[in-house]
C-alpha cells in the first residue's frame, strides 16, 4: 500500500562497504517487524549487517526483542550492529538489555567507521559493550590485573 502512494518501504536494504544496511521507518508494528527479520534473516547469510532503527518509534520491547533475536541468530558475533540516533532509544535498549550480544552506535557512519578502525588495527570493531558490573571500581581494577 505504501509503494502506491509513492512513499519508500517501511523496511530497505542498502549494502554499504561490504555491509547490509537495513533500515526501518514509521511504526514498529508486526509488518514492519516481519520484514525486518526476512531481511536480517537474508541478509545474515551473506555476512555482516547493520539495523537502522532511527527512523522508527520504539514503544515496547517486544517487536525490538524479535528484531535483536533475529540479529543474534542470523549473523556471527562480531558481524552484527543495531543503529539508534536517539540516546532515548540507546537507553532503551539497554535498559531492556537487549543490546547484550550487538554492538550499538549513534549512526550507521559510526558502525562502518569501527569496522575500518578495527580493519586497520586502531580498535575494536563491533563487539557488543560489556554488561553493567555491580563490582566496585577498585574490585575491578583488581580483576583487571
Amino acid at each position: 500500500m505504501a509503494e502506491a502512494s509513492g512513499d519508500p518501504p517501511p523496511v530497505q536494504v542498502e549494502p554499504m562497504e561490504g555491509v547490509s544496511v537495513i533500515r526501518a521507518t514509521g511504526d514498529l508494528g508486526a509488518p514492519v517487524v516481519d520484514a525486518l527479520v526476512e531481511r536480517i534473516e537474508r541478509c545474515g547469510e551473506q555476512g555482516a549487517v547493520v539495523v537502522d532503527l532511527s527512523e522508527v518509534t520504539l514503544l515496547a520491547r517486544r517487536p525490538v526483542r524479535r528484531v535483536t533475536r533475529a540479529l543474534v541468530q542470523s549473523c556471527a558475533p562480531h558481524q552484527r550492529a543495531l543503529v539508534c540516533r536517539r540516546g532515548t532509544a540507546r537507553a532503551l535498549v539497554r535498559t531492556w538489555q537487549l543490546a547484550r550480544s550487538i554492538a550499538l552506535f549513534m549512526s550507521v557512519g559510526d558502525a562502518l567507521q569501527a569496522r575500518r578502525f578495527e580493519r586497520s588495527g586502531y580498535g575494536p570493531g563491533w563487539h557488543a559493550a560489556a554488561p553493567l558490573s555491580r563490582r566496585s571500581p577498585r574490585a575491578r581494577r583488581e580483576a583487571d590485573r
